[in-house]
């Protein structure tokens, strides 16, 4: 996903900022970044010490309460995003309440060329036997999520 404006205002350290900050309050841009999310915490309140977001939404036939942000070492299927500066990958662990992993995620920001704007890539690898609603649920909510994340995360910049 690309978003277009003045670098100066919207790139990638504006964009990292909205995602450090966007899970925090009542309610946040995380939660309004889909329709489909029910529940988006970051910080206190997370029941799982070790994570960074408790989400429950929805990627498929049903609501899913997951935990993201439990680092983890990249694993070998996921690729290196060369083009992407280090410090603005996060590859992280998505596990179940009982602590099962059951995807992986990475995230990724870079300034266009240009100082035109921002791209981001997000990278969400379900197991092979996941069942088709879930896999073209998964990328329904995901093309939701990107563009609303583009758009909170403008707003955000411009606000400022």
């Amino acid at each position: 996903a690309r978003g277009y404006a003045p670098g100066r205002i919207f790139n990638a350290t504006t964009v990292g900022l909205w995602f450090y900050f966007g899970g925090t309050g009542w309610p946040n841009d995380f939660l309004q970044s889909s329709p489909e999310h029910y529940l988006s915490l970051s910080g206190g309140g997370v029941r799982d010490p070790q994570a960074a977001i408790e989400s429950i939404e929805n990627w498929g036939p049903g609501p899913i309460t997951y935990f993201k942000g439990i680092p983890e070492e990249r694993p070998a299927f996921i690729p290196a995003l060369d083009e992407f500066p280090d410090a603005f990958q996060s590859s992280l662990a998505l596990t179940l309440a009982d602590g099962t992993v059951f995807a992986h995620s990475l995230t990724a920001f870079r300034d266009l060329p240009g100082g035109c704007g921002v791209e981001i890539f997000e990278g969400i690898w379900i197991p092979d036997s996941a069942p088709a609603e879930v896999v073209e649920g998964l990328r329904a909510h995901i093309t939701v999520e990107f563009s609303n994340w583009l758009k909170l995360a403008y707003k955000k910049a411009i606000g400022a």
